[in-house]
Parts: structure tokens; sequence; C-alpha cells
């Protein structure tokens, strides 16, 4: 079944004067100057108005689809930003570990006590 925002908006012609019911408001196909001499639009421009129409219905879905996708990137980027900020602190730790563990074993190797072939390795200061 067909929503009432795909059907074709209704017409209304009374006396040469045009109205339409669309998206459940009424307004005039002509311009509301106070005259009443309107002609009613020919064939041509009343498809020209239809096609406008279609268009901005289609117009106004982009519109939302875009909004969506928008938000959807910025939930991305945010997800993005955390991800590379866990990554950056996760090398920086290993960095620090690397060092911590580099540093011990260069004092190891340089401590009187780890070398037990030095003549002083068994003598007290």
């Amino acid at each position: 079944m067909a929503e009432a925002s795909d059907l074709s908006p209704i017409s209304l012609t009374l006396n040469d004067y045009r109205v339409t019911l669309d998206n459940g408001q009424w307004t005039s196909d002509y311009p509301d100057d106070g005259r009443t001499d309107h002609a009613p639009p020919s064939g041509a421009m009343e498809k020209e108005v239809i096609r406008l129409r279609n268009d901005k219905r289609r117009l106004m879905r982009d519109l939302e689809k875009f909004k969506r996708q928008a938000r959807e990137m910025d939930e991305l980027k945010e997800r993005w930003s955390n991800l590379d900020f866990k990554y950056q602190l996760l090398m920086d730790m290993w960095t620090l570990k690397q060092l911590d563990t580099e540093k011990q074993e260069s004092s190891r190797a340089h401590s009187p006590t780890s070398n037990k072939n030095s003549p002083r390795a068994g003598t007290p200061p």
C-alpha cells in the first residue's frame, strides 16, 4: 500500500481558481494579488509544477539521507579518534617498558657484583 507522501497532490479547481492539497496543506497555484482573472495553467506549466514538486520531495529525502550520513561520519570520526589515542598510548607504554628494560640490563652489565671474573668481586669495600 502506498503512503500518503508517495501519492500525487490533490488539486481542486473552482471557477478558474486552482488550489492543491499537498502534505496536509492547501496551497494556491496562482499568485495571491487580489486579482480574479487568472487563467488556469497550460498543460506544460502543470507538468512543470508537478515535476518541481516531485524534485522537491526527492531533494528533501536526499537531504535527510545526507544528514544521517553526516551524523554517522561524525560518530566514525570520534571512534577513529579514540582508537588512535589508545594506539598512541599503548605505543608510549611499550616504548617506556623497552627503555626501562634496556636501562636495567645496562646497569646490571656495569655493576661490580654482576661481573664475576673481576678480581674485586668477592672482596669487601
